[in-house]
């Protein structure tokens, strides 16, 4: 009888609630919040080149449909981004990649912030001119908006992926 409650003691022995900060399954889940966003971002520049295109090269009707495109893709950058802030592993990563994650995870609410904005702003436009000429008009300015706000994203992405070795980073030009 003490043999078979020595063996059920073992078989169910729950593991400790605590894991190492190591722990691969938290690596993996910072890592793909940080694809999810990438996709993310991906997205909202493609739906702004279709926009863009369709602003200047098709009819009225093509422009806002596009436009209504652009405007789910920035919120759900938003969404994205704001979700991976709380998936990303502070204490996961080794200590020569963690100050790029910081930097990364800290870009994060820039990212978010820009795609509410975009939603903001292209329901709007949406909004006050269902016929489509205010968004053809307003093309250029929110293409400024989204490229000039990817930017500080796109530089931090960059540091990542040169820490976790994934690319060469490029060597930097002097100044003239």
């Amino acid at each position: 009888m003490n043999v078979l409650i020595l063996v059920a003691a073992v078989l169910f022995q729950q593991q400790p609630a605590t894991r190492p900060s190591t722990d691969a399954s938290a690596v993996a889940a910072s890592r793909q919040a940080i694809i999810d966003v990438g996709t993310s971002v991906a997205e909202v520049r493609s739906a702004l080149d279709l926009y863009r295109r369709a602003a200047f090269n098709s009819p009225n009707s093509v422009a806002v449909e596009r436009a209504q495109v652009l405007r789910r893709r920035c919120a759900e950058l938003d969404v994205a981004a704001r979700a991976a802030r709380t998936r990303i592993c502070l204490t996961c990563f080794a200590a020569a990649v963690q100050p790029a994650i910081e930097q990364y995870r800290g870009g994060l609410v820039g990212a978010a912030q820009l795609g509410a904005r975009c939603a903001g702003t292209m329901a709007r436009r949406l909004q006050t001119d269902p016929t489509g000429a205010a968004a053809r008009s307003d093309a250029r300015s929110a293409s400024e908006l989204i490229v000039e706000g990817l930017r500080p994203y796109e530089d931090r992405v960059s540091g990542v992926r040169v820490a976790l070795g994934l690319e060469v980073a490029a060597p930097r030009r002097p100044r003239r």
